[in-house]
């Protein structure tokens, strides 16, 4: 029984979402920004190569709801 136990539980604890923290301020109208870019001295913690894809699905998502990335942005972004 107790070995069900220990099986599930650890089957439990490989399904848990990724937890994500987000900082904002609630009352900002932020449907005025149209343009971003990212902090210049970011340090995401990752390697080269997965910040070059976290960074290109981040492009991806913003472009689609039609935020464009640019040098003068309305908003820095800021990954750590």
């Amino acid at each position: 029984m107790k070995r069900w136990l220990f099986i599930v539980c650890l089957i439990s604890s490989a399904c848990s979402s990724i937890r994500v923290q987000y900082d904002y301020d609630r009352g900002t109208d932020y449907s005025n920004y149209n343009t971003y870019n990212y902090y210049p001295d970011m340090q995401t913690g990752l390697n080269e190569l997965d910040t070059k894809r976290l960074l290109r699905a981040m492009d991806s998502v913003l472009q689609t709801k039609g935020i464009q990335f640019s040098e003068e942005a309305d908003f820095l972004i800021n990954i750590e």
